[in-house]
């Protein structure tokens, strides 16, 4: 769980403007730098595209690790519902997990690009 929550602190951390002082909380409000997409004109009709950014606030909440009873309740769904692929683990995507809070699709769209990102080397199941 503390390398889940230091790999989320460390994405949302590269794009904000300010950083907290000392540790991150397991609920933060931090300041970040978004890269908006405008259409601009130019003199000859054709529409180019510039990068506009904005700072917004991002909400980040940590939830707890899901319990072990909470995980087997899941595994036994999985087995009776569906049938199942080897590891049938393999199936529970979100024993560690948080939330990101942010103003509206654009900033979310961008936030998924972030996690989705082949240089943070991270692993995102869902959405």
């Amino acid at each position: 769980s503390i390398v889940f929550r230091d790999m989320v602190n460390r994405i949302i951390s590269s794009h904000a403007v300010n950083l907290p002082s000392g540790e991150f909380e397991d609920k933060y409000v931090i300041q970040c730098k978004f890269n908006l997409q405008a259409q601009a004109s130019s003199k000859m009709g054709r529409r180019r595209s510039r990068a506009d950014t904005s700072i917004s606030p991002v909400e980040v909440l940590h939830a707890p690790v899901k319990r072990s009873n909470r995980m087997q309740q899941k595994l036994l769904e999985y087995t009776t519902d569906r049938n199942p692929e080897w590891p049938i683990t393999g199936h529970i995507l979100d024993p560690v997990r948080a939330s990101v809070v942010c103003k509206g699709p654009t900033q979310l769209l961008q936030i998924c690009s972030w996690f989705l990102d082949e240089e943070n080397s991270s692993r995102v199941c869902r959405f």
